[in-house]
């Protein structure tokens, strides 16, 4: 069970994604995704390389949702810092075995974590849309 120094120095990780504003037709209002004042970036870590359509146990991604406001990063109220980790087994089997996690922004707690019942089923859904 992943825990907050899980995702520390999450910056320093591979960024895989980034894109500003209403670019991405799959997530619709998902993090913002129909907002051209936000952007969006993914960091990725992982144990070892992905093998085919599977991540693999021990996965994470953090995702940055925010805008810019005066020079400054300013993180989306809710959502701003969210992530997922890859547990496997018999965890969340209708979401692939991910764990969804909410962040403080500063990353000092763990908002909200869970797996099939987290915003109510919608993490699930979304992402197996993507």
């Amino acid at each position: 069970m992943a825990t907050v120094e899980a995702f520390a120095n999450y910056k320093t990780w591979q960024s895989i994604d980034y894109s500003i504003g209403a670019t991405n037709p799959v997530l619709g209002g998902a993090h913002i995704g129909n907002n051209d004042a936000y952007s969006r970036r993914v960091y990725l870590k992982s144990p070892v390389q992905k093998e085919g359509a599977e991540y693999p146990i021990g996965t994470i991604f953090v995702k940055e949702t925010f805008t810019w406001e005066n020079g400054k990063q300013q993180f989306a109220n809710a959502g701003g810092v969210l992530a997922m980790v890859k547990r496997g087994e018999d965890f969340n089997k209708s979401g692939g075995g991910w764990e969804w996690f909410e962040m403080s922004p500063g990353l000092s707690t763990i908002v909200g974590r869970g797996g099939e019942e987290m915003m109510g089923g919608m993490c699930n859904s979304c992402h197996a849309l993507a």
